[in-house]
């Protein structure tokens, strides 16, 4: 199994008019993503809109990616669903094209208790036949669903767990980082605001939005935080601030799809329920996307 660690890309799901997955966008993306020396992409997580793709469509989105990407960075694919087959079948699926890491969220809506969601890993666990790790997703903004970090470290005791994506504040990753020390346990957080405190701390790293948008930058800060020239790290988040939180204005991924539909990368509107980004927001990415040069 692969160690878990670095800058992972959470990359859109562009659509064509017609609804159907655009290849050559998927090509491009990626590519600028490997052309920065970025360690992973994710596909088909929150950002990629895998609760609105179809079983099939989240399998033809998976497989492009591991065929253009080519064994020339990690990849992970979301493989949660919405009940405990769905995600099996997944988490089959992946790791028979060839995925790294099979990210799964925490099970949500219906209540459950830790013993539930222990069980519910351990079964994902042991369909797993080769090397491909099973990474925890902790998200509780969205699934209501808070794992503690005791309750982590039970879990990451379980065969093929590697790492967990801690989408929680900086205290609960700090405190994780912390409780977890020593151990070949990948730790990193969602939040692009808090992608330098994270790694500072400690973290191997971290997933976002914004890291297939500004992949140059992004590694940037990474590498200075590795080679502990916080200086740079800073300089170099400082001028991403603005666009961190434009990614968070509207509901994602409306304003990474806009970012890149504005590159030329075509990516198409999110499907309903979600909606496209407001003219104000697109006119808004355009400013900080010059100011950074991308334009």
């Amino acid at each position: 199994m692969k160690k878990f660690s670095g800058m992972y890309a959470a990359i859109p799901t562009p659509f064509a008019a017609d609804g159907s997955i655009i290849r050559e966008s998927f090509e491009k993306i990626c590519e600028r993503i490997i052309a920065a020396g970025m360690q992973g992409i994710l596909v088909c997580g929150s950002t990629g809109e895998y609760s609105a793709l179809t079983t099939e469509e989240r399998k033809t989105a998976m497989k492009m990616v591991v065929d253009i990407v080519g064994g020339r960075c990690n990849t992970m694919a979301s493989c949660a669903g919405h009940n405990q087959e769905e995600t099996l079948e997944m988490v089959k699926y992946a790791e028979s094209i060839g995925i790294d890491f099979a990210l799964v969220v925490t099970p949500y809506y219906l209540t459950t208790t830790e013993e539930g969601i222990y069980r519910y890993y351990k079964a994902i666990s042991d369909v797993i036949k080769g090397d491909m790790g099973l990474l925890l997703y902790n998200y509780p903004e969205v699934t209501t669903v808070k794992l503690s970090v005791e309750f982590i470290q039970k879990l990451a005791e379980i065969p093929h767990v590697a790492g967990i994506k801690d989408s929680d504040t900086l205290d609960h990753t700090s405190k994780l980082i912390g409780a977890m020390a020593g151990k070949e346990f990948g730790i990193v957080n969602g939040y692009e605001h808090l992608a330098i405190g994270t790694m500072v701390t400690g973290a191997a790293g971290t997933v976002g939005i914004i890291h297939g948008l500004c992949p140059e930058q992004m590694m940037a800060i990474y590498n200075a935080v590795q080679e502990n020239d916080i200086k740079t790290a800073m300089e170099v988040n400082d001028k991403m601030r603005a666009l961190y939180t434009l990614m968070e204005r509207e509901p994602v991924p409306a304003p990474i799809k806009a970012a890149f539909n504005i590159l030329g990368i075509p990516c198409g509107a999110p499907r309903l329920p979600l909606l496209p980004a407001s003219n104000e927001l697109e006119e808004e990415l355009k400013v900080e996307m010059e100011k950074l040069g991308m334009l």
